[in-house]
């Protein structure tokens, strides 16, 4: 399986969100942190188990340096931009 890091753009393969797109805001060995700024803010995260989800090889580093209340909008704007690249 490949290494899933902060910032890469994944897709969740089971549960109610199957089939929605996601950035890691944080990733560990079995379990990554995932939002995607609408449904899903920063302040209410999901934690996710890695084998529920499948990367799709797109990684932003844009949302590093972004201030805190812009962070849900700017990953909205991220997905957004990479799901063209699809």
């Amino acid at each position: 399986m490949t290494e899933i890091s902060v910032g890469d753009m994944v897709v969740s393969l089971c549960g109610h969100d199957a089939g929605e797109y996601f950035v890691v805001i944080g990733a560990d060995k079995n379990y990554v942190t995932i939002c995607d700024g609408h449904n899903r803010k920063a302040e209410k995260k999901k934690k996710k188990k890695i084998k529920h989800i499948q990367p799709t090889g797109l990684h932003t580093d844009l949302i590093n340096n972004v201030p805190q209340y812009a962070v849900d909008a700017n990953i909205r704007r991220e997905i957004k931009r990479l799901k063209k690249l699809i």
